[in-house]
């Protein structure tokens, strides 16, 4: 047997309506525990009322069985799962976003029961599946905690993904089998709903996109298939010493390519007339369509900077990363290192390449006033510089 604990997953904000999700589905147990042992007629009234039915729907129905569970053990089940799950997702949704996507992932998930099934169901699996199912699409990659309990005892990392897609199958498998009474269809509409709803807002830029986001691994291993190809085709080849060798003609650039060139030339043009704030929405539109796009020198650090004074603080690291990428070596390499670390440290939470950061700048040339933010944030992450004060 085997819990999910938690993720490697930072987080920008603290977390709030996951927490109350949890809080109200607890009191709404405990309350109905009670009014079942002093009035049980109306906690039978009441629970039926919160009930999905498929044959008789209502929405108060839809709505109030993702609140009511079955046993204590049904609720613990679920409150762990959403509460591993469901902070880094409402990270990414915004409170308000998350609250609307879970509500609707729980009606989803009685919708597809409903297909299938026409015993009444209760439960907050539904909604948490569609959570679940918007983890692997934005986090595939994180690495979740395992408690096991199988002949040892002990804590393990595995990648998300695994986990997710075990779940799944395993579900899938019961639906297929099992006489059991437990709505494995409900679960497999979540998974469905939350994986769907999260690739379609990726792909509208609804929610920023991130380098390891299932929809932007996806283009990565795309545009890697488009390059293998056009360098097999591109290739000198030949039989033998005695074959002439034949070279293939230069490839007629793509529509993506073109795509990519006429937005470096509107980027460019943008920050000539003194628009960095189009650029940078121009540049957020080229990344789009090229994970690993860069641009020339000052053009790079400018929009890292735009990008930074927006408040777009995970799109301004990225510029930020390719610029060191592109330039480590650069006069101004050690003061991007800096803002860099800044961002990862304020914004991001993410203190360890925070660390790392400030560890390259050490014995850099900065003034003053770029020593002591230096300082300032390595006391935050909780570093202590060993350099001596001047």
């Amino acid at each position: 047997m085997f819990l999910p604990i938690g993720t490697d997953r930072p987080r920008k904000r603290p977390t709030l309506i996951t927490y109350w999700l949890m809080a109200i589905n607890v009191v709404v147990h405990a309350s109905l525990m009670i009014l079942a042992r002093e009035a049980p007629e109306l906690h039978a009234r009441i629970v039926g009322s919160m009930t999905f039915v498929p044959t008789a729907p209502t929405l108060f129905g839809i709505l109030g069985y993702q609140f009511v569970h079955a046993n204590l053990m049904h609720l613990l089940g679920n409150m762990l799962f959403l509460w591993v799950f469901g902070p880094p997702v409402e990270d990414r949704f915004g409170r308000i976003g998350f609250l609307a996507f879970y509500l609707v992932g729980g009606m989803a998930a009685a919708g597809v029961h409903s297909l299938v099934e026409s015993s009444p169901v209760i439960g907050a699996s539904g909604a948490i599946s569609g959570v679940t199912g918007a983890f692997l699409v934005l986090f595939p990659l994180t690495h979740i905690r395992l408690l096991l309990f199988f002949i040892l005892i002990g804590v393990f990392s595995i990648p998300a993904w695994w986990f997710i897609a075990f779940a799944i199958a395993k579900d899938l498998f019961f639906q297929a089998t099992s006489g059991e009474n437990i709505a494995y269809a409900a679960h497999l509409g979540g998974y469905a709903y939350g994986g769907a709803i999260s690739a379609i807002l990726l792909w509208r830029r609804v929610i920023p996109r991130e380098p390891y986001d299932l929809f932007s691994i996806g283009r990565q291993a795309h545009r890697r298939r488009q390059f293998r190809e056009l360098a097999r085709k591109s290739q000198v080849w030949s039989d033998d010493a005695r074959t002439p060798r034949k070279v293939a003609r230069k490839a007629k650039p793509s529509v993506e390519d073109e795509e990519r060139a006429r937005l470096r030339g509107r980027i460019q043009s943008a920050l000539g007339r003194g628009d960095p704030g189009e650029a940078a929405r121009l540049y957020l539109d080229l990344l789009a369509k090229d994970a690993d796009a860069g641009l020339p020198r000052d053009a790079q650090l400018t929009i890292a900077n735009q990008l930074f004074s927006e408040g777009d603080h995970t799109n301004a690291a990225g510029a930020y990363e390719t610029f060191l990428k592109r330039h480590k070596n650069d006069r101004e390499a050690d003061h991007v290192r800096l803002m860099l670390a800044l961002v990862c440290a304020r914004y991001l939470n993410d203190p360890i390449r925070a660390g790392q950061l400030l560890n390259q700048t050490r014995g850099a040339s900065l003034d003053e006033a770029h020593r002591s933010l230096a300082e300032t944030l390595r006391a935050e992450i909780g570093e202590s510089d060993p350099q001596p004060k001047e």
